[in-house]
């Protein structure tokens, strides 16, 4: 039971952080050539 809690947070501030980082990536190619 708390593992999916643990699993329910990770997918709620992860999703949107992922999201985030390839939108940003694909709006900005400085941050692909790192």
């Amino acid at each position: 039971m708390f593992q999916q809690k643990v699993t329910w947070r990770v997918l709620l501030f992860g999703l949107p952080l992922l999201t985030g980082a390839v939108i940003t990536r694909g709006r900005d190619p400085v941050i692909d050539g790192r």
